[in-house]
This record gives structure tokens, sequence and C-alpha cells, in this order.
């Protein structure tokens, strides 16, 4: 993963990256942050997970990293997919908060379909993303 987040992280030509069914984990969070971090060309991010080998476990570590993303202003990501990749309420909020701080405007889709959201907890992060002003 390392090495494929360096080449990606100084790439200004590559729009679309696939990482769905990699085993990604907190262990790797700091290198997808890097990897985002000053990136100007990703606008689609698939990490979504479906049953299988080696599914994305995203878990609280991932989640903060990839909010700092959104506050870096850099990053010009449009397309976000974490479905399937065990997020739960909290995760998702750390996300969302980072968005609404940001004014991050350029996001238009989020997929956290098949994950662990349920309760307030979940619904007030959601919330919070749909009543921003674009």
């Amino acid at each position: 993963m390392k090495n494929i987040a360096r080449v990606l992280s100084l790439s200004n030509s590559v729009y679309y990256v696939d990482l769905r069914q990699n085993g990604l984990s907190n262990k790797c969070a700091n290198t997808l942050y890097e990897m985002l971090r000053f990136n100007e060309s990703i606008i689609h991010l698939e990490f979504g997970s479906t049953v299988g080998s080696h599914p994305n476990r995203l878990g609280n570590e991932v989640c903060e990293k990839i909010g700092k993303v959104f506050e870096t202003g850099v990053t010009l990501l449009q397309y976000l997919s974490l479905s399937g990749t065990s997020i739960c309420a909290e995760d998702l909020q750390k996300i969302s908060d980072s968005i609404c701080k940001s004014n991050y405007k350029f996001l238009h889709t989020l997929d956290v379909s098949n994950n662990r959201l349920s309760g307030v907890a979940a619904g007030n992060a959601i919330a919070s993303l749909l009543k921003r002003e674009h």
C-alpha cells in the first residue's frame, strides 16, 4: 500500500482510485492520509468492501484521517465510498464534522451503506452533512 500511496500522492493525472477488497485497516491510516492530503486530481475514491476475501475494515483512525483530508482544502474529492467497511456512527461523525468545519463543497456522493450505522448518533452525523450549504 505504501508504494501505491507514494505514487498517487505525486500524481496529478489519476482521477479514479478503487481500493476495494484490499484488507485496509487502521494500520494504513497515515499512509492513506499522506496519499490524499496534497492530491489535487483524485475525484472518485472507492474503499467499499463486500463479502469476500480481504475486506476493508476502516475504523476510528482512518476516518479521522479522511476527515483531515477535507480540512486541508486541497482535495477535489467528489465521490467517496465507505460501503461495507464496518464504520460506526462515531467514525462517520468524525468525517461529517471535518466536512462541515472546513465548509467543503465538492463532495456530492458519500456512500456509507452496509455499515454499523444506527441510532441517533448516525442520524445526527448524516443530518449535519445534509444541512450544510453548497
